[in-house]
């Protein structure tokens, strides 16, 4: 496995602790998402997600991605 396809996270809520994952760059980055949405400050690589590139658009008909 390269160095190049891992990612670190770094994942702080107001009331935990925080936490630290690191993973194959579609799983850390699913994650770091995850995380996001859920109103964690999260850092990528050393990047707080604000710098991370935006999330695709929400569709109209569902713009929170709920629908199954």
């Amino acid at each position: 496995m390269q160095g190049s396809s891992q990612r670190r996270v770094r994942v702080m809520y107001p009331d935990h602790p925080p936490c630290e994952y690191q993973a194959e760059r579609s799983a850390a980055e699913e994650f770091a998402m995850s995380a996001l949405l859920r109103g964690a400050i999260v850092i990528v690589d050393g990047r707080v997600a604000p710098d991370l590139p935006p999330l695709p658009a929400a569709d109209e008909e569902d713009p929170h991605g709920l629908a199954g």
